[in-house]
């Protein structure tokens, strides 16, 4: 119970006075409701300090377990590149078990040209804006290497001095590889069309030719240089 919960249930009652008893159940003195809460401040006070430290705790709690459980990879770092805090995300895209990364620094996670490369953030212009992005190269415990998009966000201290860094790191591989495939796919398609024994051309709304296979070119006899570029 809060001190201005127990001043409402004793208003509540209509408690202004109570009295003190002895031993032998005989009234010796009376109090007043301020006296009573001046007495009881202390106590109901902590109580209170008690119960917002367990709602802190346990907002503190909630936060720490959405970023242990993000599917991105998220560290901070001090200024001197060494990681304070990492999430498993985080350890297992370099091929670590959680508690093998703390302390580590930044070039464990890179190499040498990694780092020149976006691997060790620019504190000076970290400083400056902010914030910083960039594709940055990463390589894991068995040396292969990977790329994610990388964030770092400055953390300052009370006085605004900047105190360190956090990172996030999402891993483009999967978005490459998908990438690569529909790339190899256009190409693939394109020659198809290229090759087919059908005469295939393309016009734009202007009526230009965007597009020709071989047999459209021997079907009217054109070369590469005379090929029109309009429909007659």
């Amino acid at each position: 119970m809060t001190v201005a919960e127990a001043s409402q249930k004793m208003d509540s009652l209509r408690v202004r006075h109570l009295g003190v008893l002895n031993d032998a159940g005989q009234i010796v003195g009376v109090v007043s409701q301020t006296s009573v809460m001046e007495r009881l401040r202390p106590t109901l006070l902590l109580d209170e300090a008690a119960r917002e430290k367990q709602t802190v705790l346990g907002s503190l709690h909630a936060l720490r377990a959405a970023i242990d459980q993000a599917g991105d990879g998220i560290a901070t770092c001090d200024l001197g590149g060494h990681i304070q805090y990492a999430n498993r995300a985080w350890a297992e895209m370099h091929g670590y078990s959680h508690d093998k990364v703390l302390g580590k620094h930044l070039g464990q996670f890179h190499t040498a040209d990694q780092l020149r490369n976006g691997g060790e953030p620019d504190l000076t212009l970290l400083m400056r804006h902010g914030s910083q992005h960039a594709e940055v190269g990463h390589v894991r415990r068995d040396g292969s290497r990977f790329t994610t998009a990388m964030t770092t966000t400055a953390l300052r201290d009370e006085t605004g001095r900047l105190s360190g860094y956090i990172r996030v790191a999402h891993d483009t591989t999967e978005a490459r590889q998908v990438q690569s495939r529909l790339q190899h796919s256009e190409l693939h398609f394109h020659h198809i069309l290229k090759t087919t024994p059908l005469t295939l051309t393309y016009f734009n709304t202007n009526n230009q030719i965007t597009f020709h296979n071989t047999h459209f070119i021997k079907l009217f006899n054109y070369t590469q240089q005379n090929i029109p570029t309009t429909q007659h």
